[in-house]
């Protein structure tokens, strides 16, 4: 079977849903499949074929749009599309496997993929289907409360309010149109099939992203070279991982910082993506709360580095304060054995057990989180428990294996009447 997956972003690109796709095609690789990729670039001298450990690639050039053009480019028949169209004519694929296209590629391709003779799927991964954005509408900054469901719908106006350089009536009913060509829409999270549902976008399946365990093991030597570089010796370290923006709950973490520095002495904020842009604001804050000494930047991490960054801390904090879809960074603590304190607001639930790999936290509930930071880096028995838990948790639920597993069952169903 020869399957294509077609993705804004790929690797070498440092983009979560990338990576999810580069593991997948290599472990579809591993079992026999002939895997492709087709992607987009916004540098033309990126564009072009080459193979990246064993699976073919093409990268089209699409130009970097702005404004009300970024809101069309998914609506039309023109970045891109030619490129691949010539890329199925060449492998004919057996499969064509969609992950978000609108940001860079259109919806249009649906419809090539189908006429090509192809089983077509689509995997969703955020809101961009029928948002500009972060999904925050139903968000009550105000409140502290666990609600056990949210009502996840978006109207026109409030989309037109927030984003009125952005906002195309007819956009919404045109993406719906070309979601008819897909044979199954599947989700990463359950949390977000419901957002998606509310809000006209029509779902299958959902199928959570998984991890290679094994890859995720790091040797004691690695770890400590990590502390010795970044002077994390002795340290309690709750550590941050991914590109951080306003949405990320970093400014929720440093009120909870403040709160726990004199009970914790020792502690760290571990702050692991790039240096740049929000990251800067974030130091800048820490400074003036006297909190310069407590959180330490390391920049982007990748391979053994990453890896050490997670072997080297107690607690893992993802305390969004939007709807975050099905965070991978807690995968990856779980893999390392360490437990997760994370938001309420998206599928983060789907995977954290609360109480027993961690806590579900309200982000906006600064003392609680608090409070839990503080009980796991204090309490190393629990942390350990938790860490256990939570390895357990995916080893038995969320590796790599059975995700791909379930990609190979969806594609070998008989196709839907």
């Amino acid at each position: 079977m020869t399957i294509l997956f077609v993705s804004d972003k790929f690797p070498p690109e440092p983009t979560t849903v990338g990576n999810i796709v580069m593991n997948d095609a290599r472990e579809l690789q591993k079992r026999g499949f002939s895997v492709h990729v087709f992607t987009a670039v916004n540098d033309r001298a990126l564009a072009g074929e080459s193979v990246m450990q064993g699976i073919g690639v093409t990268r089209a050039y699409v130009p970097l749009y702005k404004g009300i053009k970024r809101s069309y480019l998914p609506l039309v028949d023109g970045a891109g599309a030619k490129e691949f169209r010539a890329r199925l004519a060449r492998i004919q694929p057996h499969v064509v496997h969609f992950h978000p296209v609108v940001l860079r590629l259109p919806v249009t391709l649906f419809k090539h993929a189908k006429h090509s003779g192809a089983r077509v799927f689509l995997t969703l991964h955020d809101m961009m289907m029928f948002h500009y954005g972060k999904l925050i509408e139903y968000i009550d900054p105000n409140s502290i409360e666990l609600p056990a469901s949210f009502d996840y719908h978006v109207s026109s106006l409030q989309q037109l309010l927030r984003y009125p350089r952005l906002f195309i009536p007819f956009r919404r009913s045109i993406i719906r149109h070309y979601l008819k060509y897909p044979e199954k829409i599947v989700t990463v999270s359950n949390e977000l099939a419901q957002a998606l549902m509310q809000n006209g976008i029509p779902v299958t399946d959902t199928i959570h992203n998984g991890i290679g365990i094994e890859s995720w093991k790091i040797t004691d030597d690695a770890a400590y070279e990590f502390k010795k570089k970044f002077a994390l010796e002795n340290k309690k370290v709750i550590l941050f991982v991914g590109r951080m923006s306003p949405f990320k709950g970093v400014k929720q973490l440093l009120v909870a910082l403040h709160l726990i520095r004199n009970q914790v002495p020792n502690v760290r904020l571990v702050i692991v993506g790039a240096k740049e842009g929000y990251v800067q604001k974030m130091l800048e804050q820490a400074r003036t709360d006297g909190l310069a000494e407590q959180v330490v930047a390391t920049g982007r991490l990748d391979g053994d580095e990453l890896r050490a960054a997670y072997a080297s801390a107690n607690v893992l904090a993802s305390p969004s304060s939007c709807f975050d879809s099905f965070p991978t960074v807690n995968l990856e603590a779980f893999a390392s054995s360490k437990p997760v304190i994370a938001t309420c607001f998206g599928g983060s639930k789907e995977v954290v057990e609360d109480g027993v790999s961690g806590y579900i936290v309200n982000p906006y509930d600064t003392q609680k989180l608090a409070a839990c930071l503080e009980e796991l880096l204090l309490d190393a028995k629990k942390a350990e428990a938790f860490g256990k838990a939570g390895y357990e948790r995916v080893l038995n639920g969320f590796t790599l294996e059975a995700h791909v597993q379930q990609l190979i069952d969806l594609y070998q169903q008989a196709p839907d009447n």
